[in-house]
């Protein structure tokens, strides 16, 4: 094993952030502070808090936060050496001038989804957030998605505000691990050698863990990011295991990562395992083999109690204006076209 993995790697984990899908972000205050805490003494590198969003919620059970002081609340008054804290924006979820010039005791890093049909103007918004202090991370979700020019307007852009990261996101969990080198390479071509380059995997066909040994250990001399959740929650059959990764880097690569206090951190992800939904399903493997966004298909399973063939049958003719645009209106209208096409048949 490449040993001087721990060298150039830094691990993302991103449980309150992107593990907050599978429960509504709702967590509860004693949770997130502990979660944190208990993170942070593991030695993980990266901690992702939550979204900065506007919202209606009480931040401080929530880990949507209607501010920065909010989200700064949760970070632990001691961190270890070189430690690091993010909040994330979806574009255009929290308006520039809601973001306050950074001090110490606000976050490091904001992570920014950019908004795939807004490109132009979420790379102005890249601008404006690093203008104001803050580490930018370019989170470009659903990667694949984006044409070799699309991903040139990024890689301009994060080269000229000396982004912390671009992130390879594989968002509905269908990449290959040639797909995952492939824009690996890329990436490395066209930023800067100070930029790391980011991977975040979803397990809807469980690769997450594979895909992201391959990242790693791709023999490519550039620093790296890799997101991790505790339990994999998250969103459809969420990501890569926090747990299991350290794990692997502490036995293969001697990595300086504690592990009796994230396993203490996934005693409290555990007790929302029967109250959400995240892990491996066929439902959610449908919609990755074929491509599309996770929630088709459950909407085909639980709204129009459809069998596994019935989805796949469906999924693998979908177009491709729909295949990344789930709308309930999108989804009605591929049952309809559906059954028209049955009754022709008929």
């Amino acid at each position: 094993m490449n040993l001087m993995v721990k060298d150039r790697l830094k691990i993302l984990d991103c449980t309150l952030r992107d593990g907050g899908f599978a429960n509504d972000f709702y967590f509860g205050n004693k949770n997130i502070h502990t979660v944190a805490q208990k993170l942070s003494g593991s030695n993980i590198d990266i901690i992702e808090l939550g979204f900065l969003e506007i919202n209606n919620k009480d931040g401080s059970d929530w880990s949507v936060y209607p501010d920065m002081d909010t989200l700064a609340n949760f970070i632990p008054g001691e961190r270890q050496s070189g430690q690091l804290f993010s909040g994330m924006i979806t574009y255009p979820g929290f308006p520039i001038e809601n973001v306050p010039q950074r001090i110490d005791s606000y976050c490091d890093i904001i992570r920014i989804i950019i908004r795939y049909s807004e490109l132009r103007e979420s790379l102005e918004f890249c601008k404006q957030v690093a203008k104001k202090g803050y580490a930018v991370s370019i989170q470009a979700a659903i990667t694949m998605r984006y044409s070799h020019e699309e991903l040139q307007m990024i890689f301009d852009v994060a080269n000229e505000i000396n982004a912390y990261s671009v992130y390879i996101v594989d968002t509905y969990g269908y990449m290959q691990e040639y797909e995952m080198i492939d824009r690996f390479k890329l990436f490395n071509d066209n930023l800067k050698d100070s930029i790391r380059v980011g991977f975040h995997a979803h397990n809807n066909t469980n690769l997450a863990f594979s895909n992201t040994m391959a990242f790693i250990n791709c023999p490519i001399a550039r620093n790296i990011v890799a997101d991790s959740c505790l339990l994999g929650m998250g969103q459809g059959a969420g990501n890569l295991q926090t747990e299991l990764f350290v794990d692997y880097l502490i036995k293969n690569c001697n990595a300086d990562y504690k592990y009796e206090p994230i396993l203490e951190a996934c005693e409290i992800i555990e007790g929302f395992w029967g109250e959400t939904s995240w892990g491996y399903s066929v439902v959610d493997m449908l919609s990755a083999i074929n491509r599309t966004s996770y929630k088709y298909s459950r909407a085909f399973r639980s709204e129009y109690s459809m069998s596994f063939v019935e989805i796949n049958r469906i999924l693998s003719n979908i177009t491709e204006e729909l295949r990344h645009r789930y709308t309930p209106d999108n989804t009605r209208r591929l049952v309809e076209s559906t059954v028209s096409v049955a009754k022709q048949i008929k």
